[in-house]
């Protein structure tokens, strides 16, 4: 009995052998492409499911109810930030009162009540969650599957709230970092 390979000619075992090599080919470079794909796996779904999600993707895809839920956001914080404003200068001046007012003549002014305490440290807690729901709907938006499709007026819109939101947490840093300076030195507010 002959072996079923051996029956043909040499050159049909050559293509044979080429389809099998061309085939392992392939496999490798897809496996490889899955590992690229998928962060570091070594199956090939990663790479499918990119080929999936790009495949048919025509047009644009509209981010407007996420962007004005981004705007909204970033207006509560202003406006929270306004007020930790109001209720960190009372502080300041309380404290301030406070010092001066302990060498002279007369009865020492109060010193900072816990209350106006609590109010910095709730105003505080507020714009650290309101800062955590931006920074997680940033998040949201950036790594969208569709993110590419995005129109380009509304990538504008979604480029000038970055830059509002960077200016605003700049601003807030910049503003703790002055009132616990303020707050150590015994300085009146700003």
């Amino acid at each position: 009995m002959a072996w079923p390979f051996l029956t043909g000619s040499v050159n049909e075992f050559i293509a044979g052998a080429m389809i099998v090599v061309a085939i392992m080919i392939v496999y490798y470079i897809l496996k490889f492409l899955g590992m690229l794909f998928s962060g570091g796996s070594s199956d090939a779904s990663g790479f499918w499911r990119w080929i999936r999600r790009r495949v048919g993707r025509t047009g644009e895809v509209d981010f407007s109810s996420k962007i004005s839920n981004l705007e909204n956001l970033i207006n509560q914080f202003k406006t929270g930030f306004n007020q930790f404003k109001v209720y960190c200068n009372d502080v300041l001046q309380t404290h301030n009162n406070f010092l001066n007012s302990i060498g002279g003549y007369g009865s020492p002014s109060p010193p900072v009540s816990p209350a106006q305490w609590q109010h910095v440290m709730d105003s505080a807690s507020a714009l650290a969650s309101l800062r955590t729901r931006i920074d997680n709907l940033c998040s949201e938006i950036d790594h969208h599957r569709d993110f590419d499709r995005m129109s380009g007026v509304q990538r504008s819109e979604y480029t000038a709230l970055l830059s509002e939101v960077a200016n605003t947490y700049f601003e807030f840093n910049n503003f703790q970092i002055d009132f616990w300076d303020r707050y150590h030195r015994g300085d009146p507010p700003a």
